[in-house]
């Protein structure tokens, strides 16, 4: 198995502005695959899925590479995302990480 950074570099993606990872348990596998590599990527945002927010992994991946995380509960009306520190981040699945780096209007789009 190749990694991501890899592949990207074989395709010459230098800039990912979003990446979706559903990967069924191995998101952490696949952010070593991305970040590794001679020249890695860093995707702007990353939209993930992770069952075990407490203890995850990947999250202390994505916080060492410079992203912030924001839980994205399930609504029925609109979409709003809340911080680490919201009782509600430990009771989500879905998460959004945003590189601290993100332009200004990704993140006023995201409304952080």
């Amino acid at each position: 198995m190749e990694p991501l950074s890899a592949i990207l570099e074989q395709c010459g993606i230098t800039e990912v502005r979003l990446l979706k990872i559903d990967v069924e348990g191995f998101e952490s596998e696949v952010l070593t695959g991305l970040f590794t590599g001679p020249s890695p990527v860093m995707p702007q945002v990353i939209l993930f899925e992770e069952n075990r927010p407490r203890t995850a992994t990947t999250f202390s991946i994505l916080k060492a590479k410079g992203y912030d995380l924001f839980a994205l509960p399930r609504r029925l009306i609109r979409v709003a995302l809340i911080g680490q520190g919201d009782p509600g981040f430990v009771r989500a699945h879905d998460f959004v990480a945003i590189h601290h780096q993100a332009p200004a209007d990704i993140r006023a789009r995201l409304g952080v």
